[in-house]
This record gives structure tokens, C-alpha cells and sequence, in this order.
């Protein structure tokens, strides 16, 4: 994980410390810039730090999107590898197999969609099981689940870890971290000069703001419209009363997650309430409904914890990766939403790019 390039040490400040961020961040790092990363609550405790790392680049993709995110799947390849090889074994992805559940018929048409949309993708696959052999793969499955598919293909990292790591690589390579909320930018024409954090202000000669669903801010220092809304998910996690199943498994827009040392993890929730992360016992009481329903000894398992994050949702589905509108120096990295692990290093490459004056096409509007 070299340094290339020739930025003439160019000074960015990268402004959030999510997986967008610290990707970014790493990205520009490796190419020589001297970059700093500003962070108000400590890195991944958002969003990229609360959720199940899945990096699915297919499976409730809008059809635009789902090229960046097959090239965002394999740079999370490439970069697992190479975090690997510098002691971060923690962040790479790994496989994970996952049964699509139906109960009913209901769930015939969207099953045969993922179906058909992963058989022709190479490195992807699906099959078609009836309830004797799901029971065979799975056979603490509850009574009202009566077929599904197996799919392969898709990674799963801890999100956690992962933000992390990337960030402490960063680190590593000369990345500076300043803990604090940026309060202000200072201009000079169509140029941001600097980035206020407390009473001080840190100079640069690009920015890149990569701050999720907290845009006020952007829109308001630089008089633009990031039509960016958080949407709130919410998570459950809990230790089994029995055993954990071997795969993840979904039935609509819930899953069961098998994570760390046999822990299950259930989510998740989309609601739109503003910038509210607070945990709700209704989202509770519906995961635990939905979830008790394909795996019956959930309703035994102990909850220790239960977590909200708020992603950063664009109309479209579409990230947002490019210069922001009338200025020459400033830059948004945004809008991964429901899957912005797997995109934060496809944005982070757009942005490194960018900056690198390569000027591939920017993805999604800014």
C-alpha cells in the first residue's frame, strides 16, 4: 500500500469519519496528498459502525446503480487483500451464503427476481429449494417459511472493524485525525481555503466533505442543495437460547444475520423521522415479530443490544461522488445510503480520481 503519484503535497481535508470518509481518506493518502480527517464523534460511530456488512451489489440495486457497485465489490476485494497484508485480517470481507425466504405468494415474484438477476451476473449464483431442503441446509426454520433460494456470491464484513482499520491505515501512511466538529469553511472567491474545527482553522487547498446525512451544514457554507434525507434503520442483537443458523437468512425486508462468535443480528427498519437515532420498542417489537416467524428460537434469545444509525438516502439510489456546484475546490462524497459499505470505496476511488484530475464521469448529481 505505496504512495504514488505526484500531488505536490497537497493539503485535503476530508470531513467525516464514516466508511466513506476514512475510504476516502486512504485513497487520496496512497496518492500522496497530506490529508486530514476531521471527525466530530470518533470514527464509525454512525451508520458505517451499525450495521451487518453485507456487501451486496445486486439484490435492491436500482438497475443504474448496479455497475458502480460491481466495481465497488471488486475494489472491496482488492482492498481486503491489501489490508490484510498490512495486519488488518479484521476487515476483510468473506463470503457468506444467504437463503431468500418465502412463505407465501407474496414472495413468489420478488424471489424469482433475485433469481434471475444473480444467475446472470458471473461470480454470482441462485438456487431454488423447496421446504424439505431448506430444512435439510436449515432446520431450526419456522413452520410458515415454505420455500426460498440459495445464493452465493455476496461478502459480509464487520463494519465496525472496518472503518477502523481503513482509518488507522490511513493513519499510517500520514493522515492526520482531528477530533472535533467542523463549524465553519473560509473562502476566497469559488475556492473553500480552510476548514474551522473549534477555535482553530485548518488550511487546504481541496475539501472533501463526506458528512452522511448531516448536509445543513454543506448546503448552507456553500449555497448548494444536497438532496440528501436520512433514512433511520434499526438493529437488534442477540445470544441464541439454541443454535445460530449457518446462513444469513431474509424474508422481505428482514434478516437474520449470524455474526461474531455466533451472536444473531436482526434487522432492519426504514423509517423516515428526520435526524432522530434513537432506538424505538416499536422497531423492536416488530423485528422480534418478523424475525420469530423464519427462526422460532429468537423469541428465547437474549437482546443485548439494539442500535440505530441514519443513512444518507439520495432520490435516485445513486451515491454522490464529484465537485460541488460553483466551486473549484470542493468536493461531496455522499448519498451511499441503505448500501454505503459496499459503495464507500467506489465513491473514495471516484473522488481519488477526481482529484487526480483523471475526471472519470462523477456518479449521481451534486
Amino acid at each position: 500500500m505505496s504512495m504514488r503519484g505526484n500531488t505536490s503535497r497537497r493539503r485535503v481535508i476530508v470531513v467525516g469519519g464514516g466508511a466513506v470518509g476514512c475510504a476516502t481518506a486512504l485513497q487520496l493518502v496512497k496518492h500522496g496528498f497530506d490529508v486530514t480527517l476531521i471527525e466530530r464523534d470518533g470514527v464509525g460511530a454512525h451508520a458505517s459502525g451499525r450495521n451487518a456488512g453485507n456487501l451486496n451489489p445486486l439484490v435492491g440495486a436500482p438497475p443504474a446503480l448496479v455497475p458502480f457497485a460491481l466495481e465497488a465489490f471488486r475494489l472491496h476485494r482488492q482492498l481486503g487483500a491489501e489490508l490484510t497484508q498490512l495486519g488488518y485480517a479484521e476487515a476483510a470481507a468473506t463470503p457468506t451464503p444467504r437463503l431468500h425466504l418465502g412463505l407465501g405468494d407474496d414472495d413468489e415474484a420478488p424471489l424469482a427476481q433475485i433469481h434471475k438477476v444473480l444467475n446472470a451476473t458471473d461470480g454470482f449464483e441462485s438456487g431454488r429449494l423447496d421446504r424439505e431442503a431448506l430444512l435439510r441446509l436449515e432446520p431450526g426454520l419456522g413452520p410458515f417459511v415454505a420455500f426460498g433460494l440459495l445464493t452465493k456470491g455476496n461478502l459480509t464484513l464487520d463494519g465496525e472493524a472496518f472503518t477502523r482499520c481503513v482509518a488507522d491505515a490511513a493513519s499510517r501512511l500520514g493522515m492526520r485525525q482531528v477530533r472535533g466538529a467542523a463549524t465553519a469553511v473560509t473562502t476566497a472567491g469559488d475556492c473553500v481555503t480552510g476548514v474551522s474545527v473549534g477555535g482553530d482553522t485548518i488550511a487546504c487547498e481541496d475539501v472533501v466533505f463526506a458528512t452522511g446525512p448531516w448536509v445543513a451544514q454543506i448546503n448552507r457554507w456553500l449555497g448548494v442543495e444536497l438532496n440528501v434525507r436520512p433514512l433511520k434503520g434499526e438493529i437488534l442483537m442477540l445470544r441464541p437460547a439454541g443454535a445460530s443458523p449457518d446462513h444469513d437468512l431474509t424474508w422481505g425486508t428482514t434478516s437474520l444475520y449470524t455474526r461474531r462468535s455466533g451472536e444473531i443480528w436482526v434487522g432492519v427498519t426504514f423509517d423516515d423521522c428526520g435526524l432522530d437515532a434513537r432506538p424505538t420498542d416499536r422497531a423492536k417489537t416488530e423485528l422480534l415479530a418478523a424475525a420469530t416467524r423464519i427462526w422460532p428460537q429468537i423469541a428465547h434469545g437474549a437482546v443485548f443490544d439494539h442500535r440505530a444509525a441514519l443513512r444518507p438516502m439520495t432520490p435516485d439510489g445513486l451515491p454522490i461522488a464529484g465537485r460541488a456546484k460553483g466551486w473549484q475546490n470542493a468536493w461531496i462524497a455522499n448519498g451511499g445510503g441503505s448500501k454505503g459499505m459496499l459503495l464507500s470505496v467506489g465513491i473514495a476511488k471516484t473522488i481519488g480520481d477526481l482529484l487526480l484530475d483523471v475526471r472519470p464521469e462523477a456518479t449521481g448529481g451534486v
